[in-house]
């Protein structure tokens, strides 16, 4: 996931329940990472048969994407990859390396997640030749997600991974956890501070994981209609949600879609959300806490 995990809770009740939910996020990397050649999803996008058997977990995340794919009326893909490495992003982003300059032209892949086909009963997983899938994001929210089951008994704690959150309780206060919604563009200044309890936060941003191409700026948000990367007048969108996956998805949509859209679509999700746009002003949805 190349990013930091923060555990935190009012009291540990044993060291056994720290070392099982770090074990959540080491777990759902080495299942998830497309980075990782051992990795399930790199077996299963190296595929050379139709169907493959796939585990209860994978199962599960190809049954989310397939789900917020129709949610979003195909915004959410993550059958990007191979527009994404067309693009450049060939590489995990190390801490003070970029991925190199792109070698060809950002093009459409011409695949689907809705054409990968689920069955339950035989734990498989078929797609067409050539369909590669990036969980990115959404496996971060997943794991967030179960890191929350694992720490329910506790009450009271924060998950925070790489700014995909999730607040439980009241806090040290009992008022909620104090969180922040970071400046895309200054790392060490934050746009608005919330209280968040029993509620997910995340983020996702166009300023950061970038690089060049011939002169040109190119990041990571792969637009599955065209298979560049995306260009809306929103460069951050932070939103609200009930789960961290949720959030995480919801988004990178309203990224996607921009400041109008987008803010319709979280509104038609019942979730809220902050857009931040290229000149650095911001805007809410109708009721953004404190908007």
């Amino acid at each position: 996931m190349n990013t930091d995990v923060q555990l935190i809770t009012l009291g540990w009740p044993d060291t056994g329940l720290l070392q099982r939910t770090e074990n959540v996020f080491h777990a759902i990397e080495a299942r998830c990472s497309r980075f990782r050649p051992s990795s399930e999803l790199s077996s299963f996008n190296a595929r050379v048969a139709a169907d493959a058997t796939v585990s209860a977990e994978l199962f599960r995340l190809l049954e989310l994407c397939r789900h917020y794919h129709h949610l979003s009326g195909g915004a959410f893909d993550p059958a990007v990859l191979p527009s994404l490495e067309a693009a450049g992003y060939d590489r995990s982003f190390e801490l003070g390396t970029r991925p190199p300059h792109a070698e060809e032209a950002p093009r459409r892949s011409g695949q689907s997640i809705a054409s990968v086909q689920l069955n339950a009963a035989r734990s498989t997983a078929s797609a067409p030749d050539g369909l590669r899938i990036d969980l990115g994001g959404i496996a971060k929210g997943y794991a967030v997600d179960q890191a929350v089951r694992e720490l329910a008994a506790t009450g009271d704690f924060l998950v925070d991974a790489g700014g995909d959150m999730y607040a439980s309780g009241g806090g040290p206060d009992r008022s909620g956890w104090l969180v922040g919604v970071a400046d895309p563009y200054r790392d060490d200044v934050d746009l608005t501070v919330l209280r968040i309890r029993d509620q997910a936060l995340a983020t996702s941003s166009v300023a950061r994981r970038r690089w060049q191409r011939a002169g040109r700026w190119l990041h990571h948000l792969i637009d599955p209609r065209t298979g560049a990367p995306a260009e809306s007048d929103a460069v951050s969108v932070s939103v609200i949600a009930s789960s961290a996956v949720d959030a995480d998805v919801f988004a990178k949509v309203g990224l996607l879609l921009g400041c109008a859209d987008g803010g319709r679509f979280l509104e038609e999700q019942r979730v809220e959300g902050l857009f931040v746009r290229s000149d650095g002003t911001w805007t809410t949805t109708a009721h953004w806490p404190g908007g």
